[in-house]
Order: structure tokens, then C-alpha cells, then sequence
């Protein structure tokens, strides 16, 4: 197991020459920041052996190293072992961060590589402010797991599935008629949602995409006349398909997020650049003017109806 994770780490490292990248971050997030991921993206798991649920791995030309926190120290300190990754406990006073890592590993005029669909646009934006005091730049890339992780899993694939509205309390017309009142009180024409959670709420659908999370992988745009969903075309069912066009919501394939931003009209977007990925946010036309707000729907849903109530009670009893 060890010498296949040096064996990895050496492949990655191949690629950062190529694309002369002098440290790679890899967290463990997926595009939408969430907190559990499908194996598709447990990148940072796939790269050092760590199992645990979170961590970041920071590979440089000479180094490697995990950060981590105290509940994984003794599980972290066995897995990582004769790996060649170095264990960095967080939170310990002699334990440097990240940043500090960088600034005292590399030279003035570094580059640190990160695949920006798995940064949120906030840790981007700080992390570059933070690092151009040492001279050093941010530049965002294509995964380089796709070139060496040859047995990656692929995306979810399960169908996509109603919740219905017995069980939510509010039909998706109603709860969008909501958000639009809302972006109107806000002076917003677009509003832009990432979050898998609130994509649920919203559309009233349901998933397996993500292990003990009904969530499914998906983006959605919300104008004052539209509504536009991302999603892979083999998720959505022909059920699916009615139930969407029924309440007037245009698919597009997943991939197409970042060109349809690109041409948006010039007019106000909201979005939370802490749950908005780096890429995304990039492919926002610089005429647009970017709204950073909590989305209305993480306000609206966390107001329960008696229809949600009372499945919460239900599934307690159970």
C-alpha cells in the first residue's frame, strides 16, 4: 500500500514539472464544497492513503505533507507511514499552517497549483491575496487526477428521484416563486446555487450520489423568468423529465455550467463565494457584478413547514 502511495505521489509529481506547478493543495471537497463526497472525488484520500474524513495533502517537488485534525492523529500517524508524507497536527502551537508551509518550502516567484473546482472562490481569493505578499501566484488547473488516478471512479450515476410534496410541504413553483421574491428584495436578477442541500430543497428531488447524504450533483440558476439545471443526462428519468418541464425548469448537461455562465448579461448575480468553487466563479463575465450573500434558500428552508415537522417526528420514532 505505501509503495503504491509513493508510487502515486511520484506521478503526481511528474505532472507538476510538466506544468512547472511547485506545490499542489488537494482537500477534500468536491465542486459543490461539500462536507461527505462520492469516491470520485476523495482525491486527497486516493493520493496519501489517509481514510479519514478530512485532511489536506500538500505535495511539493521534496515534500509532502497531510494536515489534519485531533481526531485522526493516531489513524493518520499509522496510515501515513514509510508513505513519505509528513503528519502535520493542526491546531498545535508548533505545528506551521499551510501557508506558512509554502512561504518557508518555496521560493519567491513559486507557483502553487490547485484544481479550482474543489476551492471554494473565498479560500482562492485569500489564499492569493496571502501569497502575493511572498511574491509567489495561484494558478488554478485541470485535475491532475485524471491523468493518473487510472481507476478513478466515475461520477454518481444513480437517477435523480421526486421527493414528493406530502412529505415537503411546498411545491418547487411555490418554493421558487419564494426565492424570487426574496432576490427581488435584494436587488438580485440571477441567483447562482452550488450547494447540493439547497438544490434539493428547492427542486424537491432527492439522490444517492453522495453515501448517507439524499443529495444529487447538480448546479442550479435561477433568473427572474428561468430556472436552469445542471445535471447529468442519465440521472434525470423520464419522470423526472415531466415532473421538471411541468414546472418549467430547462436541463443542461452538468459539464455546461461554466460556458453558460460566460454568457450571461451584464447584470447582478448572487452567489456565496464560500459555496461557490473557484471555476465557477471564474467563468463569471467580469461585467456581471457578484452579490456575496448567504443564498435566500438556506434561510428559507431552515424554516420548517408542518408537513417537514412532522417527518422529522416520524423519522424519530422510527
Amino acid at each position: 500500500m505505501n509503495q503504491t502511495i509513493n508510487q502515486r505521489i511520484d506521478a503526481l509529481r511528474d505532472v507538476l514539472k510538466r506544468e512547472r506547478i511547485d506545490a499542489f493543495i488537494i482537500p477534500s471537497t468536491d465542486p459543490h464544497l461539500s462536507e461527505y463526497v462520492a469516491p470520485h472525488w476523495q482525491s486527497r484520500e486516493w493520493i496519501s492513503g489517509f481514510t479519514g474524513s478530512a485532511g489536506t495533502v500538500v505535495i511539493t517537488n521534496q515534500q509532502a505533507g497531510l494536515w489534519t485534525d485531533s481526531r485522526y492523529f493516531r489513524q493518520a500517524g499509522q496510515q501515513l507511514k514509510d508513505s513519505g508524507i509528513d503528519l502535520y497536527k493542526e491546531m498545535l502551537p508548533e505545528t506551521p499552517s499551510i501557508l506558512e508551509f509554502l512561504k518557508t518550502n518555496l521560493k519567491a516567484g513559486a507557483i502553487v497549483g490547485i484544481d479550482g473546482k474543489v476551492f471554494s472562490a473565498e479560500e482562492v481569493l485569500r489564499l492569493q491575496n496571502d501569497l502575493a505578499d511572498n511574491s509567489m501566484t495561484v494558478k488554478s488547473t485541470d485535475d491532475p487526477m485524471h491523468q493518473i488516478w487510472t481507476d478513478r471512479p466515475s461520477m454518481p450515476q444513480e437517477p435523480a428521484f421526486l421527493h414528493e410534496v406530502k412529505y415537503a410541504g411546498k411545491s418547487c413553483p411555490e418554493k421558487l416563486a419564494l426565492i424570487r421574491q426574496e432576490m427581488k428584495k435584494a436587488g438580485a436578477k440571477t441567483l447562482l446555487i452550488s450547494a447540493l442541500d439547497e438544490i434539493a430543497w428547492t427542486l424537491n428531488i432527492r439522490g444517492n450520489d453522495v453515501h448517507c447524504n439524499p443529495v444529487v450533483v447538480s448546479y442550479l440558476l435561477i433568473n427572474e423568468q428561468e430556472t436552469h439545471f445542471f445535471i447529468q443526462p442519465q440521472k434525470v428519468t423520464k419522470n423526472l423529465s415531466d415532473y421538471l418541464k411541468e414546472a418549467t425548469i430547462s436541463i443542461h448537461p452538468y459539464e455546461d455550467i461554466e460556458s453558460f455562465l460566460k454568457d450571461l448579461p451584464s447584470e447582478n448575480i448572487m452567489l456565496n463565494i464560500s459555496k461557490t468553487n473557484y471555476a465557477v466563479y471564474s467563468a463569471i463575465p467580469p461585467e456581471c457584478r457578484i452579490m456575496d450573500k448567504f443564498s435566500p434558500v438556506s434561510f428559507l428552508k431552515a424554516i420548517r413547514n408542518e408537513q417537514e415537522i412532522a417527518g422529522i417526528h416520524a423519522a424519530m420514532q422510527r
